[in-house]
């Protein structure tokens, strides 16, 4: 293990194992081969945080996230806003345009929404409305049903009209060779 120490919370075997949502044996592993450095602490090993996400590795935000390492720095506060007046005046008119736009958007929906309220019709005459869609429904299912029931009942009309048909012409057959005289049945 190297001796140089990383910036960063520092984390035991078991807590950078957690973060990285890894085995405690593949943080050991990585550390003997090179992939991230760690430090001998007084829990032991220890791996910084800044060590895991420079590998990629850190997965969740550690739990003991207030214990720096002893050579950090305390971070830099922020740069104070510029007060500049211009800066100002220009991000005041920014502000206002957002809400004019916001406003306008606003204003829009309301329109659209009375607007399509002032075409539905009034709750009674929409129960009647409801009442003569599932009925015209209702009537365009029965069509459909006996329309499918004569179908089926025309193909049956259809065979027996060609049996029909295929009878009489047996029985024309047979009333044509009745007629004919017995000699030219004989004879051919």
């Amino acid at each position: 293990m190297p001796p140089k120490a990383s910036k960063g919370t520092l984390l035991t075997v078991a807590e950078a194992a957690e973060v990285a949502d890894v085995a405690e044996s593949t943080i050991r592993r990585w550390v003997s081969k090179g992939k991230i450095e760690a430090v001998e602490g007084d829990e032991g090993m220890q791996v910084s945080t800044d060590e895991l996400m420079r590998v990629g590795a850190l997965k969740k935000t550690p739990k003991n996230a207030a214990r720096p390492q002893a050579d950090d720095k305390p971070e830099t506060p922020p740069p104070p806003k510029k007060t500049d007046p211009e800066v100002m005046r220009q991000d005041l008119l920014k502000a206002q345009r957002e809400r004019d736009e916001a406003t306008r958007a606003r204003d829009e929906l309301k329109e659209l929404f009375h607007t399509t309220l002032r075409a539905l019709p009034p709750g009674d005459e929409l129960d009647k409305v409801r009442r003569a869609e599932r009925d015209a429904r209702k009537e365009l299912t029965a069509a459909l049903e006996e329309k499918a029931r004569l179908e089926v009942e025309n193909e049956r009309l259809a065979g027996q009209n060609k049996a029909l048909h295929r009878e009489l012409q047996r029985l024309r057959d047979s009333v044509a060779d009745a007629a004919r005289p017995w000699w030219k049945k004989i004879m051919g």
